[in-house]
């Protein structure tokens, strides 16, 4: 009979149950039945299988929501289980803790609840930085999705995108954040097979050979770097010329060449105004003009009241050993021989490090255009009309830069935090 089960004859069962009629269970092979335990009660499959020595029985649904082929399936899934030496009712038990834990079994909502147990153990920094390229480049894709419906190539299209745009080390962070995730869906009874993550590692170029200068790109380093200089034993020159190049990642050339009258501190937006002639790239119509953030400004200010300038043509930065009557500029050794030994950073970031520490940040925010960054740095873009904007529609994205930037060394934020302008708070001395 059991080999021959049709919906016929269990539709029979019921009706003598209703009746109450027979017995309670109707067998349907190889340890699966239907049990009506009572004259009113509901249509239960069960399967009796054993683990271990021990008889164990699996709930497997109501009749007809499972069908007679649907519980025959079930069945077929637990027995396959059992050989493996899996517990299939722990393992339900476990998805049941899980969903009741997790209502939401969405991508998003796991990420979530990654990032609340891992950021106590995170720098603010890396916590809003992490959150943020979350929210960014993966959570408008896959936020929304079933994580455990998540393949491979649904993952390596979100790290392509990344990788697309020139954010490599950006890339290769998201993944590893995304591949957490996956584990700790794993962990927690959500993810089924192997993690989706791990073969898009094939994906992500490889990292270019060192030939630039050396430069610090972790935002925490930067930071540390900057308070060091108010620190360090430097001239007052040296550090404030540090300051400029740090703040305004231009060329030291340009910095130690700076003159007042190229400064308009006390405009809305203060801007330095590099004559072209003086710029690495000297074939364009324009001078290069520089957005300064109300830091960086506001030290300027401070500095030209203390140096007293007599002149628009005086040196901002005057060497204060003068043996000519001509007054010359703090020397390129000075500036280097100070970030190698006086400020400890030699092999690890020079002068000239600023301007990729600064590209690569601005880059990997995902906050600006490349036509932006580049026309800060006075870089040929890949835009043929790009430098059409370096005084227009891009000025207003430089100054909203300049400000981040500001905020990025300072440890402020830039959307909330009011920001002092007189300079007292930079060290001069």
């Amino acid at each position: 009979m059991a080999r021959s089960l049709t919906d016929v004859q269990i539709k029979g069962f019921i009706a003598a149950r209703r009746r109450g009629e027979g017995s309670g269970r109707l067998a349907a092979g190889n340890g699966l039945r239907l049990v009506v335990a009572t004259a009113d009660g509901a249509p239960l499959w069960q399967y009796r299988y054993r683990l271990a020595g021990k008889e164990r029985i699996a709930s497997l649904g109501k009749y007809p929501t499972v069908t007679l082929s649907a519980a025959r399936a079930a069945r077929e899934e637990i027995k396959r289980a059992v050989s493996e030496g899996r517990d299939p009712s722990a393992e339900k038990r476990q998805a049941k803790a899980a969903a009741r834990f997790y209502a939401d079994s969405t991508f998003g909502a796991v990420a979530a609840a990654w990032l609340k147990r891992q950021t106590p153990d995170w720098s603010a920094v890396h916590a809003k930085t992490s959150t943020r390229a979350i929210e960014r480049d993966v959570l408008p894709t896959l936020g929304a999705v079933a994580i455990d419906s998540i393949s491979s190539p649904m993952v390596a299209d979100v790290i392509d995108r990344i990788v697309q745009r020139g954010a490599k080390e950006t890339a290769s962070r998201v993944l590893e954040h995304m591949a957490s995730i996956f584990d700790y869906g794993k962990a927690i009874g959500l993810v089924s097979g192997d993690n989706p993550a791990g073969p898009v590692r094939e994906i992500l170029p490889r990292r270019d050979a060192q030939k630039h200068h050396p430069a610090l790109h972790d935002l925490d380093a930067i930071r540390g770097l900057v308070r060091k200089l108010d620190l360090a034993p430097l001239t007052p020159a040296v550090r404030m010329a540090h300051k400029l190049v740090a703040f305004t990642a231009q060329r030291l050339g340009n910095v130690l060449g700076a003159r007042w009258g190229q400064f308009n501190l006390d405009a809305e937006v203060p801007t330095w105004s590099i004559p072209r002639a003086d710029m690495k790239v000297k074939s364009r119509e324009h001078d290069h003009v520089v957005v300064l953030g109300p830091t960086i400004a506001g030290a300027l200010r401070e500095w030209k009241r203390v140096t007293a300038p007599t002149s628009d043509d005086a040196l901002l930065f005057a060497s204060p050993v003068v043996t000519l009557e001509v007054p010359k500029a703090v020397t390129l050794e000075a500036m280097s021989k100070s970030m190698k030994t006086t400020l400890g950073m030699r092999g690890t970031h020079r002068v000239h490090g600023w301007r990729a520490s600064f590209s690569t940040a601005a880059y990997e925010s995902g906050l600006f255009s490349s036509d932006a960054i580049e026309l800060a740095l006075d870089h040929v873009t890949k835009s043929a009309v790009a430098a059409a904007y370096d005084r227009g529609q891009r000025f207003e994205e430089r100054r909203r830069l300049a400000e981040w930037w500001d905020a990025v060394l300072t440890g402020r934020d830039v959307e909330t935090s009011s920001v002092p302008t007189d300079g007292r708070h930079l060290k001069l001395a």
